[in-house]
């Protein structure tokens, strides 16, 4: 008899419902370490991205000084 696990019996559903897990886990896992954001960069404010950007050398001083400004509401 095969009593609903396809001739398997108990063990081998179990044994399947591991690698199903397994399987899972390991799609959740790539997925996640493809995603850059998902390391770290999320939440970051403006002024942290802005200060960030500027001691990496990426943007000016003027461009630092009038993103602070816009950032502070005292316009452009």
């Amino acid at each position: 008899m095969m009593y609903g696990f396809g001739g398997m019996g108990l063990v081998g559903a179990i044994a399947m419902l591991i690698v199903f897990v397994a399987v899972v886990l390991l799609i959740v896992w790539a997925v996640r370490a493809g995603i850059p954001s998902w390391h770290g960069s999320v939440g970051e404010t403006a002024a942290g991205m802005r200060t960030r950007r500027y001691a990496a050398g990426e943007i000016k001083q003027a461009a630092f000084d009038q993103a602070r400004r816009v950032l502070d509401g005292h316009g452009a």
